[in-house]
């Protein structure tokens, strides 16, 4: 069984405890930030939003940790113990201003660096290892230019992986041997 932070759960994070305080606080309330692949509606055409999007992750490569956890004794073997594997994650975020010159964006990098959000993903086990430049990325959509900027974010979160591992630690017989 692995134990970590879905995507849509790191998405939604973002979107809900990180992202739309750092607007709301601001003054940009009615500014939508949506996640992308959601099967909804897209904004209104030429009002500013913001898409998050996860991006893909990738394992750091390094030593495993284990943690191990005993257990009391069970009726088939006289102890078990868990023990999980610990391996660190690189999560990558996509964060694309659609309709703006990528001033929310600057916004949201600002405040990624106050004491407050960075307490904000440390109570949530997530890190905030890495925040990219901002990138314009127009885009010609039914012959105009639509204004697009994009930010990445990197994320550390660790996953891990439980295996029960069951022990015998005492055997015994009774009878006669011939």
């Amino acid at each position: 069984m692995t134990l970590r932070l879905t995507n849509a759960e790191i998405v939604s994070f973002l979107i809900g405890t990180i992202i739309n305080p750092i607007l709301t606080t601001n003054g940009y309330t009615d500014t939508p930030v949506i996640s992308s692949h959601q099967n909804g509606p897209e904004p209104v055409a030429d009002d500013i939003y913001l898409v998050v999007e996860y991006a893909g992750s990738k394992t750091i490569k390094g030593k495993p940790r284990y943690i191990s956890e005993y257990q009391e004794e069970t009726p088939i073997t006289d102890s078990y113990f868990n023990r999980y594997n610990i391996s660190d994650n690189e999560i990558s975020i996509d964060i694309t201003e659609e309709n703006g010159e990528g001033e929310l964006l600057g916004l949201i990098i600002d405040s990624l660096y106050q004491r407050d959000i960075k307490e904000l993903f440390k109570s949530n086990q997530i890190a905030l290892m890495r925040i990219g430049d901002i990138i314009p990325a127009p885009e010609l959509l039914d012959n105009r230019w639509v204004k697009r900027s994009v930010l990445e974010i990197i994320l550390g979160i660790a996953s891990a992986t439980l295996e029960e591992i069951e022990s015998i630690e005492t055997v015994q017989f009774s009878g006669t041997v011939e």
